[in-house]
């Protein structure tokens, strides 16, 4: 009965996550500064385009006094599918010193259709930008084994991949 229940579930997380809008992150570089763009690849629109939060190597958030003075952020109301958008500016000194690889990371915030708050971090490398979503774990204990098991062997992928080593 409970693995009946968590499957039931997981089919109202299927459906739901077939209606999220699927972002793009890159970055661009410019004689002065960063741009970190963001595009709408998918068929659903994402509200309320933002970012939530910088921060540090530590993963302590950066205070607003330095990043307003070197990161000009924007906002989207709306993000329609197909649009791209620049999120920030970025100078190229506190790119270097907070963002640059295996430093710092970047939460981009939005909503979707039916405005429930998603999370996007953002790590930067030399071969480009990493995103993973942030996101609450589901209800129920076998499947969600099963997925912390494959999110682990993701990651450890995803650092061979990075560090250059062979994949396993």
């Amino acid at each position: 009965m409970v693995f009946q229940c968590e499957i039931a579930w997981r089919q109202i997380l299927l459906h739901k996550a077939l209606q999220e809008p699927l972002l793009n992150v890159q970055v661009s570089k410019s004689v002065e500064y960063y741009s970190l763009l963001v595009e709408n690849v998918g068929s659903i629109p994402a509200y309320s385009v933002g970012i939530r939060g910088i921060f540090d190597k530590s993963g302590k958030l950066i205070p607003l006094a330095i990043r307003f003075q070197k990161v000009q952020s924007f906002y989207s109301s709306c993000l329609r599918p197909k649009e791209q958008i620049i999120l920030a500016t970025i100078s190229i000194d506190f790119y270097n010193e907070y963002l640059d690889e295996d430093s710092g990371f970047i939460e981009i915030s939005y909503y979707d259709r039916f405005y429930e708050e998603k999370v996007l971090r953002c790590y930067f490398f030399t071969k480009g930008v990493v995103t993973i979503p942030i996101k609450e774990k589901p209800i129920g204990f076998l499947l969600t084994l099963i997925d912390d098991y494959e999110t682990l062997k993701t990651l450890q992928r995803l650092k061979n991949y990075i560090l250059g080593k062979p994949y396993k």
